[in-house]
Parts: structure tokens; C-alpha cells; sequence
């Protein structure tokens, strides 16, 4: 099933970008990379998120993955943003990079756990749990293909008051990735 939902978005982004351009893109989440955090025990982990991009007329739509192995989650991802061209003045030069606002939503998926019970309340170890997530990349051409991107996005966070319901959990939670896009058609 997942397989032919994300073969159908790739196909519908696909006919959308072709008034400008389609890419794909790898990032990790940087801070889990290099040193962990609070639910990897502080030890560096691999947090990946892979999607495909399709831009018409300055408007962007994404479709992705994200997993996140040592915590047990993964989720899908839907997101709609603005493709906005910035330029900085350095030297004689202008730095130019483009500017994506975006908002979405996603299904977040958690497993690996066992069922236990919490008070009088039963948790299914295994949940999903749909989720809102808004953020803003900025990307930079290296090239004619390639493209460096930095995003920073905040997400509700309902699988953390599911699973930890007495752990005064956040409900919202930013995230800092770096990755790369590889464009795949530009018109």
C-alpha cells in the first residue's frame, strides 16, 4: 500500500512540475546526526526524511518519508509552500538562494513498543497518529542539478502525548535537516 501511494504522488508531482521543475531530496536531521538527543540516549543517530518536489508557478508541493529507526517512528508527509528567490549583496557578488515558507500535514507512525497500560488507560504499543507541521527551507544551487537545502519545521507531536501521557509532553516539536536535491526535470 505504501509503495503504491508514494509511486502515485510521485507520478501527480511529476504532471504538476512540468510548467518548472521537479527534484528529489535526502536530508538528515542534523542535531540526531552529530550528537543525539534526550530519546537516543545522547548518542547519534540516523534520522532520514526522502521526498519528491514539483514547483508550478512559484507554488511548491512535496510528498515524503521520514524514518527515524532507534525511536521507533516513521511517518509520511504532505506539504505545500512558496518558491521565493532572495538575493544577498556580498562584495561584488549577490548570494542568491531561494526561500520556501510551506505548511502540511503528515501521518506518523510508531512501533516497536510494547502495549502497557498507564493508570486506567490501555496504550497500544504499535499507533498512528495524524499530525500538522509548519516549516521554511532555504536551498542553494550548486549546480545546474544539484541543490543544498536547510529546513527547520515544527510538528504537533500527538504520538508523544499517546504514548507518554504523563510525561508533560510539548505537543509541538522543531526540528533542524540538512540534505540535498538532485533535479530531475527544469523547464
Amino acid at each position: 500500500m505504501k509503495k503504491t501511494t508514494i509511486l502515485a504522488l510521485m507520478l501527480s508531482l511529476g504532471g504538476y512540475a512540468q510548467q518548472s521543475f521537479c527534484s528529489i531530496s535526502g536530508n538528515i536531521d542534523a542535531r540526531n546526526a552529530l550528537i543525539g538527543s534526550k530519546p537516543t540516549g545522547n548518542n547519534p543517530a540516523l534520522d532520514f526524511t526522502l521526498k519528491v518536489h514539483a514547483v508550478s508557478k512559484g507554488f511548491e508541493m512535496s510528498g515524503g518519508y521520514e524514518r527515524f529507526q532507534q525511536i521507533g517512528f516513521s511517518r509520511e508527509m504532505a506539504n505545500f509552500g512558496y518558491n521565493s528567490e532572495r538575493f544577498i549583496p556580498i562584495g561584488n557578488k549577490d548570494f542568491d538562494f531561494t526561500a520556501i515558507p510551506y505548511i502540511g500535514g503528515s501521518l506518523i507512525h510508531r512501533f516497536g513498543k510494547d502495549d502497557r497500560t498507564v493508570g486506567d488507560k490501555f496504550i497500544y504499543g504499535n499507533s498512528s497518529h495524524l499530525a500538522l507541521q509548519i516549516g521554511m527551507s532555504f536551498r542553494y544551487a550548486i549546480s545546474d542539478k544539484w541543490l543544498l537545502d536547510l529546513t527547520y519545521e515544527i510538528m504537533t507531536r500527538p504520538d508523544l502525548n499517546y504514548l507518554y501521557p504523563t510525561d508533560n509532553n510539548p505537543g509541538v516539536v522543531g526540528s533542524g535537516t540538512v540534505g540535498i536535491h538532485y533535479v530531475l526535470s527544469k523547464n
